[in-house]
């Protein structure tokens, strides 16, 4: 759902400005990330039945997709703080 949102926002932002697209793109990424964990939650939870050496081979892929899902996030706050700020800041003078 977050990729199919993030194409439309791509494409409807594409349509105003070139770096309109930018929220789109990083929300099909998002989008991807979450469907790889989702994935490999799924293959932990079959592998339960397997060794723990299995399990948590499984395990680290499902942490570093999720892992990737926060950092782009944080990232993306972070930059949206700024671009506020900026505005706020300027847009008062």
């Amino acid at each position: 759902m977050t990729v199919i949102y993030g194409i439309i926002i791509a494409i409807s932002g594409l349509l105003s400005s070139f770096f309109g697209g930018i929220p789109g793109v990083f929300s099909i990424i998002i989008g991807s990330f979450l469907f790889k964990t989702g994935q490999d939650a799924k293959n932990v939870s079959k592998a339960a039945r397997d060794s723990r050496d299995h399990i948590i081979y499984r395990a680290n892929f499902l942490f570093k997709h999720y892992g990737y899902i926060l950092l782009m996030t944080g990232i993306l706050f972070i930059v949206a703080l700024f671009i506020f700020s900026y505005f706020l800041i300027y847009s008062t003078t």
